[in-house]
């Protein structure tokens, strides 16, 4: 059972944009708020997912809709760029076939580029991402599938409002 190479791009691009995702700047940062050097952040991101694996004949799909979830951390190299390490459960796909059944669970580790546009209007600024992820699947049940290292590039744009000079949101 594989995913389709289309659908893991539109997995992860969903994943990207999910509503919810906060930034906690300078968390992690020992010196004052004004040295760009030493600007870290950490981050969430909730919400769901819908995945849309190549199950064959010998399945039906019973549920392909999950909750998803990630974080991550970054560290802004300029006042636009910054690069971010992440991590996502992108939730399960639940089988079934006459008394068989069984799940996939579909994770994601990976990196990106995030351009923060120096145009703002208010707190408000867009933003766009690209980089790289690498997705693995582990099954439960009767399914049989155990996938590792299906690397697949993503891109994805969004807006962030700042709520203070330290929290923001992300969508």
């Amino acid at each position: 059972m594989n995913m389709k190479k289309e659908k893991q791009y539109k997995l992860v691009v969903i994943m990207m944009l999910s509503l919810g995702s906060y930034s906690f700047s300078n968390l992690l940062a020992a010196a004052p708020l004004g040295r760009l050097a030493d600007h870290w952040y950490v981050g969430g991101s909730l919400g769901q997912s819908t995945l849309d694996p190549d199950s064959g004949s010998l399945w039906n799909i019973s549920n392909d809709t999950g909750s998803a979830k990630k974080l991550y951390i970054g560290k802004d190299i300029s006042k636009q760029i910054g690069l971010e390490a992440f991590w996502a459960d992108l939730g399960n796909v639940d089988f079934k076939s006459g008394t068989k059944s069984g799940s996939i669970n579909y994770s994601a580790i990976g990196a990106n580029i995030v351009y923060n546009s120096p145009y703002h209007y208010f707190r408000l600024r867009p933003l766009g991402k690209i980089g790289v992820a690498k997705f693995n699947t582990k099954s439960k049940g009767d399914v049989q599938d155990k996938q590792n290292n299906m690397l697949t590039l993503f891109g994805g744009v969004g807006a962030e409002y700042d709520l203070s000079e330290n929290l923001s949101l992300r969508s």
